[in-house]
C-alpha cells in the first residue's frame, strides 16, 4: 500500500486536537518528532516529493503557520522559498495511538495487581537457564550487533547519499531491528536505543578514517 501524506498544518491541528494543546507547541511537537526519525517527512517541490531527512529539520529557520518552508538551509539543494512541507500519516496515527494507550489505564487496579503477582510467581519457579526463565525481556545485545551490522553494510540512513526506498532514517533502522528481534518489544522502545547505536556505528566510523 502506497504511502499517505498530510500537510504539515494538517498534521498540527490533528496534533493540536488529540494532545489539547495549543497550535504553536503542537508545531514545535511536531518538528521534534521529524528530527528525531520517529516521523518521516517531505517537501513538495514542483509536484515532486523530496524527502527532508531528521539532520535537515535542524537546519529550517522557519516554517510558517500554514506549513510552508520559509528560506530553508542550503543543506537541501534545488529548494527555494516556500515550498508546502507533508508528513507521513502512518507514522502520526502510530505515535498519537502510542501516546493515548500510555495515557488510560489498560485495566482495572484489581486486575493489575493479579497479572503483577502472576508475573512474580512465574520469575521465581523459572530459572534464567530452563524455559520460560527470562531474565532479560528482550536480547538487546542481540539487536544491537544487528543494528551496527546493518548499519556497517548499508551506512548511516540519515545521510543522504545513503538512503534507499525504506532505509532512509532512525525509524527504518528501529523497524528492521524489531523484525529481527524473536521476541517482540514495541516499536518506541526500539527507537529509543536507535540513537545510541547510531552514536556507536558513528565513533567507530570517524575512528577508521
Amino acid at each position: 500500500m502506497a504511502e499517505e501524506w498530510m500537510l504539515f498544518k494538517a498534521a498540527v491541528e490533528t496534533v493540536a486536537k488529540r494532545r489539547k494543546a495549543s497550535i504553536g507547541s503542537s508545531q514545535t511537537w511536531l518538528r521534534t518528532k521529524c528530527a528525531s526519525g520517529e516521523i518521516r517527512s517531505g517537501a513538495r517541490v514542483n509536484g515532486a516529493r523530496t524527502t527532508i531527512s531528521p539532520d535537515q529539520w535542524n537546519g529550517f529557520r522557519e516554517i510558517d503557520r500554514d506549513g510552508w518552508l520559509v528560506d530553508p538551509s542550503a543543506k537541501m539543494p534545488g529548494l527555494s522559498w516556500y515550498w508546502p512541507i507533508e508528513i507521513s500519516r502512518s507514522d502520526l496515527a502510530y505515535i498519537l495511538k502510542q501516546m493515548a494507550s500510555q495515557a488510560r489505564p489498560s485495566t482495572p487496579a484489581r486486575q493489575q495487581a493479579k497479572s503483577a503477582e502472576t508475573q512474580r510467581q512465574r520469575k521465581k519457579k523459572a530459572s534464567p537457564n530452563e524455559p520460560g526463565g527470562r531474565p532479560n525481556e528482550h536480547d538487546w545485545e542481540e539487536a544491537r550487533l544487528f543494528a551496527l551490522k546493518l548499519l556497517s553494510e548499508r551506512g548511516d540512513p540519515t545521510i543522504e547519499r545513503n538512503q534507499v526506498e525504506g532505509w532512509k532514517s532512525k525509524t527504518d533502522l528501529a523497524n528492521a531491528v524489531l523484525e529481527h528481534l524473536k521476541s517482540s518489544p514495541d516499536l518506541s522502545t526500539v527507537r529509543r536505543k536507535i540513537p545510541v547505536w547510531l552514536a556507536e556505528f558513528q565513533k567507530s566510523q570517524s575512528a577508521q578514517n
